[in-house]
């Protein structure tokens, strides 16, 4: 198996994995990274650096959030007002995003 295709593997399957970073995602390919991005339900198009960047924040924010599923409460008193904020912010942009691209042109229609 050749090495792009071993750390996309590895990256569908181990989320949790070190390779998760700036340094390997660049070695796969526009499609894969496509790919990933369909797969963890954010945004799939733009050009490889921007789906770079936002697999990263997607994955970022995940690992934040993973450990108050639980216990959402646990949530307001581990982080600041502003952290929440800044989390609730991005989060609303990636789903902003990803509502935008599925429903394609009807917001634009809608202006």
């Amino acid at each position: 198996m050749n090495t792009s295709k071993a750390l996309f593997s590895e990256l569908i399957y181990d989320f949790q994995s070190e390779r998760w970073n700036e340094f390997e995602l660049p070695k796969l390919s526009l499609r894969e990274l496509h790919a990933l991005a369909k797969l963890l339900g954010c945004p799939s198009h733009g050009t490889k650096q921007t789906l770079i960047v936002r697999l990263l924040s997607q994955r970022e924010l995940h690992l934040k959030l993973a450990r108050f599923t639980d216990n959402p409460n646990e949530l307001a008193s581990s982080y600041r007002r502003e952290s929440l904020r800044d989390m609730c912010r991005e989060s609303r942009y990636l789903a902003l995003r990803q509502q935008t691209r599925s429903f394609g042109r009807t917001l634009e229609l809608a202006r």
